[in-house]
């Protein structure tokens, strides 16, 4: 009885270094598997249901191993099962309340699940970065959360403190360059869009982002410019060719806003807006009868849509059609303040 009992007890004898044997308790020998599988789930970093498999095995070995929930909440986050990653951040902030990682990932969870209070997710944040000033992701997302909050020097602030942190780091520049332009700080936008570009010189977004900027300081060549190689790196993205067209028409650039919003027709031929904004395009270049056709299709698109039916009744005006103008004009008077609603 005695010999069972401690068969319960303890494992399998283990010979020693010095060649005697002891015996190893089974919790111990549960705690050394427990932690071979979170070595694993280290490991795994990026294959989350390996990270989640591992960790969870650890964790019905050693209920106790902090790590192991928090690197299966941050996989649960990233595979967006957001109140599995809550759950877990839970865990370890009853372990340990001051573990600012976990913070984070609570608050992230609940920003983008949409479930949190903007006080609590704020809360977290600001308490993670209190526990852990060099905790750049704790600077960043808090940076996110005032800028959705409007508390944007307060944003400002915060992307500083993670520029300062991971200088490196192109996401962070993009939103400050978003809070700088909030101030109408658009030089300092346009610096930190030069450095996201210069970080990641294949993003497309990056060169459109600048492009806007640029266009609230009257730099239209600089946005053309900008506009032309998020086109060359992602030329399906017919907004950025709208983009460049509204640029070129700034600058009296007609033809060339044309070709732009011609080949962002080719791509959606169905947006109404495009006729039209084509439409205005031929007016300038005198191109009436294009344009009466244009003016006509965007219509044809959407007959409630009142803009279409000013533009038209402008050109009929011009043409010495004025029956037809004061028609368009009646009708675009009717459908003004009510919400265009497209034919499907």
């Amino acid at each position: 009885m005695m010999v069972l009992a401690m068969a319960a007890t303890y494992v399998a004898v283990i010979v020693s270094a010095y060649g005697g044997w002891f015996i190893l308790p089974a919790r111990s020998q549960n705690n050394s598997t427990a932690l071979h599988y979170l070595q694993q789930a280290r490991q795994c970093a990026g294959n989350n249901g390996a990270v989640i498999d591992y960790c969870s095995k650890a964790i019905m070995l050693n209920p106790k191993l902090e790590e192991a929930y928090e690197l299966r909440a941050r996989a649960y986050m990233d595979k967006k099962l957001f109140d599995d990653a809550i759950n877990d951040a839970n865990r370890v902030l009853k372990l340990n309340p001051r573990n600012p990682r976990a913070l984070i990932i609570r608050a992230r969870c609940g920003y983008l699940f949409g479930d949190a209070k903007n006080e609590d997710i704020l809360r977290d944040l600001e308490n993670a970065v209190a526990i852990d000033p060099r905790c750049q992701d704790g600077f960043y997302f808090l940076g996110i959360a005032y800028l959705a909050n409007k508390e944007t020097r307060k944003a400002l602030r915060c992307f500083d403190k993670a520029v300062e942190l991971t200088p490196n780091s192109k996401g962070i520049y993009q939103y400050r360059s978003a809070a700088h332009s909030l101030l109408g700080q658009n030089d300092a936008a346009v610096k930190d869009m030069d450095m996201f570009i210069k970080l990641d010189p294949k993003k497309d977004d990056g060169y459109v982002s600048r492009a806007g900027f640029e266009l609230t300081l009257n730099h239209y060549d600089k946005a053309i410019a900008d506009y032309g190689k998020a086109i060359e790196l992602n030329p399906r993205e017919y907004p950025y060719r709208m983009m460049r067209a509204s640029a070129y028409s700034k600058i009296g650039k007609h033809k060339e806003a044309v070709a732009d919003y011609t080949e962002a027709i080719k791509k959606n031929s169905i947006d109404e807006d495009l006729f039209l904004k084509r439409g205005n395009e031929y007016v300038a270049l005198k191109m009436y009868d294009k344009a009466l056709s244009d003016y006509n299709e965007s219509i044809s698109l959407n007959g409630e849509y009142q803009s279409a039916y000013r533009a038209r009744a402008a050109l009929y005006e011009i043409l010495g059609k004025k029956d037809l103008s004061h028609k368009d004009r009646a009708k675009a008077d009717e459908l003004e303040g009510r919400p265009a609603e497209k034919k499907i």
